[in-house]
């Protein structure tokens, strides 16, 4: 094996070769999933109804202060602290009370869930690791394309030929996958300073969490019982 001119090289490349669709895919899934879920939380208005009956609840029990310091917004993190944060008479929690004016009141929003079912699934992808994953893709196609240019052609030795058509398939392959990241990060930019959140700041899993995390016990404090558990997506304050 050792007499094998650039042996490391050639298996890494045949490697990643055998194993490329499948890592393509992934990546592919979770961009999608990202995109998804982004439209998803800026298009429903069962969601965008619940946020402001949020804000008018907390205007509405905390009536005591002067009408000029009314709460005009609050930020989404906000949402996972609805089950935690007492009414003044400490008998209940904003959440309980959330869940009971919809019940009674506006029944309709009570599946409000129903319009953002990739947003769990989202809130699983690392963002960053993704990012990395495609950043390996394309180093790893930069690396097979520095061997086979090294290498002498020979009839014997056919890696440079088999290489280089498979490389021709490779590459357009990421170039879609570049594009599909493109599209997901700007979706995910409009979601984020639609909810006023700072793209800078803010990851796609602590983003997509929040609402995953107020889904889950919204639908608990409704009817007492969460959701099974849900598939991966296939890559894996006020």
């Amino acid at each position: 094996m050792l007499s094998v001119p650039e042996y490391k090289t050639r298996l890494r490349s045949l490697h990643f070769q055998a194993t490329l669709q499948e890592k393509t895919e992934e990546i592919r899934g979770s961009l999608e999933c990202l995109s998804q879920a982004s439209l998803e939380l800026r298009n429903s208005r069962k969601l965008a109804k619940i946020l402001e009956f949020v804000l008018a609840m907390g205007n509405y029990l905390n009536d005591g202060q002067p009408k000029t310091n009314k709460t005009t917004g609050f930020k989404i993190n906000f949402l996972t602290e609805l089950n935690s944060t007492k009414t003044v008479d400490g008998k209940s929690t904003f959440l309980h009370i959330l869940a009971k004016s919809l019940s009674q009141h506006f029944p309709e929003l009570l599946g409000f869930s129903q319009d953002l079912p990739t947003v769990p699934l989202a809130a699983k992808v690392n963002q960053r690791a993704l990012t990395s994953d495609l950043a390996d893709l394309h180093g790893t196609i930069s690396e097979i394309q520095a061997a086979c240019q090294s290498m002498c052609p020979s009839s014997e030795d056919k890696f440079a030929v088999v290489m280089t058509s498979f490389l021709e398939t490779a590459q357009p392959v990421l170039r879609a996958l570049d594009g599909l990241q493109r599209e997901a990060m700007e979706e995910l930019g409009r979601a984020l300073a639609f909810f006023g959140e700072d793209s800078k700041a803010t990851t796609s899993e602590a983003f997509f969490g929040i609402f995953a995390e107020f889904m889950s016990k919204f639908e608990v404090s409704h009817d007492g019982r969460p959701k099974g558990p849900l598939r991966s997506p296939s890559r894996g304050q006020m």
